[in-house]
């Protein structure tokens, strides 16, 4: 059977601008050689035009939040509906409520393949502010119905997802999030020098991104008679505590939250300096976007990320939740006359190297071809 003949039905809790939702747009996007159906659990459908303009047909199966029991039973009928209609050859799930959904669609449509994406490690433990027993309970009560193959989105992901969800290495396959041909179409400069300090960052503003740290960080450096500005885009809940923050240490005119921006690598062209602050990722693509335009970048030692910056070879890693050490870390880059021109060069280089669209798009085409064949 040729391969556009295949028929993929994608499972997601909501299309909205988060990494999971971004990586689904891309890989539906760019594997033209199958066919592609979305549907979603949750009514953000931020991205839903997206999708239909990249010839996607999108659902919407109506549930209202994770405690809505009816809404859950009733999406349930309209998901076995488009699968009767649809007849996927793979159903993929991401994220936790939809894997829950798509596991129990195997009760009824044994047909399909069933494959699963580990976008984030929220079945370790050690990540209080995620992990929920509740969650990892229904998580292995879920495998009765039907264990999926997995895809992590890094190797700490894996190792993490094979600890905690008891999984043999072999079942679990790496698949980066990679950026697209745009990110490398030309070589990026610095921005003029003004004499302030440029520093970006990009988003939720949720709990566990550590832009509180950065935030400290910048009246430490502000305090050291440095001229910084800090720019931290993106929406979320602690927008709020955030903007008390910045008003409690006297950065009104410093720290600014532009909100969620439209043009991501334009933002991140007005930058000197790009601090990855989190306290836990699955991955981080909005530092790979900024090593892509050769921006100095700063992150958080945690989890995933050095799997993206070697520290002193193409970025600098600092211990997380420390914003003193940051701020010494920003203010030695400020020092450094030209920015360390060469550690950015290397920088686009990995970017390139490791998360290149045509690589991975090529290792997920594969990956479904075994899975078919299987």
């Amino acid at each position: 059977m040729p391969d556009k003949q295949y028929r993929l039905l994608h499972i997601i809790e909501s299309l909205g601008r988060g990494g999971a939702e971004k990586r689904l747009y891309e890989d539906v996007k760019n594997l033209k050689d199958f066919q592609h159906r979305v549907c979603y659990l949750f009514p953000n459908g931020d991205l839903e035009d997206d999708f239909q303009k990249a010839g996607v047909e999108v659902d919407c199966l109506g549930m209202r939040g994770e405690k809505d029991l009816i809404g859950f039973l009733q999406g349930y009928g309209r998901l076995l509906g488009v699968i009767s209609q649809y007849r996927p050859d793979v159903i993929h799930s991401h994220l936790f409520y939809a894997n829950i959904m798509a596991r129990l669609a195997a009760f009824f449509y044994r047909k399909a393949k069933y494959v699963q994406t580990i976008h984030c490690p929220d079945y370790t433990k050690d990540i209080g502010f995620i992990y929920s027993p509740y969650r990892h309970l229904l998580e292995f009560l879920s495998f009765l119905f039907k264990k999926p193959k997995f895809i992590a989105v890094s190797h700490y992901v894996k190792a993490e997802s094979v600890k905690s969800l008891r999984l043999k290495s072999e079942e679990v396959t790496v698949i980066y999030n990679y950026l697209g041909r745009e990110w490398f179409d030309r070589n990026q400069s610095l921005p003029a020098d003004n004499g302030t300090l440029k520093v970006i960052s990009v988003g939720n503003l949720k709990e566990g991104k550590g832009f509180e740290y950065l935030i400290r960080a910048a009246r430490i450096i502000k305090d050291k008679g440095i001229k910084i500005s800090v720019s931290i885009a993106g929406e979320g809940g602690l927008r709020g505590p955030l903007m008390r923050l910045i008003s409690g240490l006297g950065l009104d005119s410093v720290v600014l939250l532009p909100g969620r921006i439209e043009n991501t690598r334009d933002f991140i062209l007005q930058s000197d300096i790009f601090v990855f602050p989190s306290e836990f990722e699955g991955l981080g693509i909005a530092l790979i976007e900024a090593m892509s335009q050769e921006r100095l970048c700063i992150a958080s030692c945690v989890g995933p990320i050095p799997e993206i910056i070697e520290d002193g070879e193409d970025g600098f890693l600092v211990p997380p939740k420390d914003p003193e050490a940051l701020a010494a870390k920003i203010t030695e880059c400020f020092n450094e006359e030209g920015l360390y021109p060469e550690l950015r060069k290397k920088a686009r280089a990995k970017a390139r190297a490791r998360f290149f669209q045509d690589t991975q798009v090529g290792l997920l085409r594969d990956y479904y071809r075994a899975v078919l064949r299987a």
